[in-house]
């Protein structure tokens, strides 16, 4: 009697099968991400409209060192620089880090605190130029 070896074996449909199934999870979780980074990049260009003008157009005099003809302010904005980060973040209503910096007409970084080398109001995290951008007091 001769003993034949017949089991369960993979059959070219159940391989094909399978590689379908998991190109079209592959889709599936990439096609998520891109929705998800497009989302993100949306959200932060909205914002950063928002913060050009919410020291432009804002509710709140002390905040508006933009006028018009966009002047600056420098009275209003050095008021503006005395808040700490946190307060300025939730007066203003902004979710994520940002720094409001100045050029020449030449496109040069505009140096506000030439001791520090601060160039701008914002958050300490971030640089402009190789410069920070800092608010001096960063209490949270």
């Amino acid at each position: 009697m001769r003993c034949s070896r017949r089991g369960q074996g993979w059959s070219t449909d159940a391989i094909i099968g399978i590689t379908i199934f998991m190109v079209a999870l592959i889709f599936f979780f990439y096609m998520l991400g891109q929705v998800s980074d497009r989302r993100k990049f949306e959200d932060l260009a909205f914002e950063a409209s928002f913060v050009a003008g919410a020291f432009e157009k804002s509710d709140n005099a002390s905040l508006r060192f933009i006028e018009a003809g966009n002047k600056v302010n420098v009275e209003k904005l050095l008021n503006v620089s005395s808040l700490d980060y946190h307060s300025l973040k939730v007066i203003t209503g902004i979710d994520n880090d940002f720094c409001i910096f100045f050029e020449d007409k030449f496109g040069n970084v505009v140096v506000l605190n030439e001791t520090n080398m601060i160039v701008g109001v914002g958050s300490p995290n971030v640089s402009i130029g190789g410069f920070r951008c800092f608010k001096g007091n960063t209490s949270t």
